[in-house]
């Protein structure tokens, strides 16, 4: 198994002077005192361990015999390395502060969390070998574990030595609400998005982002409300009055849904996602002419 004590010697030993361990570690199908196990054993051997959230259910934890702190600076310059910056835009990350957002745990978080545990994970005692086929089993494992070492995050102090340097302005948020909509954390995104809002409130385009995040978690009001700000921030944001006329006719609000679409249109020639919504609509009501007009104002623009 590549989790007991004696694997970790083995890597520490294979270790260049400053050299880190990583290792993958799932929150899925496995018991929360098998994760605790895991990281009491790894953090024996790098007690410099951090703990990063790759994707919802999947840990990296990165481990040194040295501190890993380093000024800002140091961080953004090694983010925006040519390589490493381009596979971060991949998951919607191009801001370092937001890579900052899913280092969940430092040395400390991780000595506190495991604080309970009464033994190591070792070749004479490999309980995981026994637990892991249990907790192929046990659903909930997963949203256990993802909450309770949640509830440990701090801020990351043990990676940037001047953490109270860092700035978190609404393009920050903005951001993070960009990265936890890619991992399809709604709830993460939504708050930071409000956020967001509360930095800038004049930001249409966070306000339409809000608006398709509250569609999504089914609350409607709360989705009208802000894609009708984004509406009066910026009318030019079609998308987002597309969004509130859909969100308007499956609450059976056809004639505001027509009302949108209408106004939208009296800006200036309607644009095709416009017109051909519009002649759906007005297909809808029977009102065949109309919506043959739409629909060829639509096809003209393709």
């Amino acid at each position: 198994t590549l989790f007991t004590k004696e694997f970790y010697e083995l890597a520490k030993r294979r270790l260049a002077p400053g050299g880190v361990m990583c290792q993958w570690l799932q929150l899925y199908r496995i018991f929360p005192e098998d994760v605790k196990l895991i990281l009491k054993t790894f953090q024996s051997v790098f007690p410099y361990t951090t703990v990063w959230s790759t994707v919802p259910g999947d840990l990296v934890l990165v481990g040194a015999q040295q501190p890993l702190s380093m000024p800002y600076q140091t961080w953004v310059d090694r983010v925006r390395a040519a390589g490493v910056q381009a596979d971060l835009e991949k998951l919607k990350i191009a801001d370092p502060r937001v890579l900052l957002e899913f280092c969940w745990c430092g040395p400390e978080q991780v000595a506190k969390l495991v604080s309970g545990e009464a033994w190591f994970h070792d070749d004479d005692n490999l309980a995981l070998e026994f637990n892991a086929p249990k907790a192929l089993y046990q659903p909930r494992a997963f949203p256990v574990n993802y909450e309770g070492l949640r509830r440990f995050r701090a801020p990351p102090r043990s990676v940037i030595a001047d953490l109270e340097t860092v700035t978190y302005d609404a393009a920050f948020h903005r951001a993070v609400g960009a990265a936890y909509r890619e991992r399809r954390e709604i709830t993460q995104a939504s708050e930071a998005l409000e956020r967001a809002t509360q930095l800038d409130p004049g930001h249409a385009e966070t306000w339409m982002s809000l608006g398709e995040m509250h569609v999504t978690q089914g609350l409607a009001l709360k989705a009208q409300e802000a894609l009708l700000t984004a509406i009066a921030a910026d009318p030019s944001k079609v998308n987002a009055s597309l969004m509130l006329a859909d969100l308007l006719i499956a609450q059976g609000q056809r004639a505001g849904a027509m009302a949108i679409y209408q106004a939208t249109a009296r800006t200036g020639p309607a644009p095709e996602p416009v017109a051909r919504a519009m002649g759906m609509a007005l297909a809808d009501q029977g009102r065949l002419a109309e919506a043959a007009e739409c629909l060829r104002s639509a096809v003209s623009q393709q």
